[in-house]
Parts: C-alpha cells; structure tokens; sequence
C-alpha cells in the first residue's frame, strides 16, 4: 500500500483528467486549462490542486504553467 492519502470525489475526478489529458496530448494541463474544462475558477482549482499535493498524489512547481508532475 502506498503513502498517499485518499482524495475526495472531485479531486479524483481533477486527478484523472490530468492523467487521461496527459496520455492523449503527452504533456500534463495547465491549471487555466483545468478550470476551463472544469468549468470552475482558477482560484478553486488551485485549491483543488494545493489539496492533491498536499495528500502526495502530485507535485507542483510554483510560477510555471504546466508545473505539475504525476506521482
């Protein structure tokens, strides 16, 4: 079992869109991109996104726009 701790419904659902956007276009989406297929704000995402870090899913580099790696 690993160390990531679980993600609620809509995390897992924000999760799996990077995983599936990044295995049809090859790179991993912005958050812009997020929110706008989400149909949600920037800032909500980047809740969304703070949280699935947080719980070691994914890592984030600050200031760049597709600064996200799938853990």
């Amino acid at each position: 079992m690993d160390n990531k701790a679980s993600l609620t419904p809509r995390q897992r659902q924000i999760y799996d869109y990077m995983i599936e956007f990044m295995a049809a276009n090859g790179y991993i989406p912005s958050q812009y991109k997020i929110a706008e297929d989400f149909e949600i704000s920037q800032p909500v995402i980047a809740v969304h996104l703070a949280k699935i870090e947080q719980r070691g899913w994914i890592k984030r580099a600050g200031g760049m726009a597709n600064g996200i790696t799938i853990l």
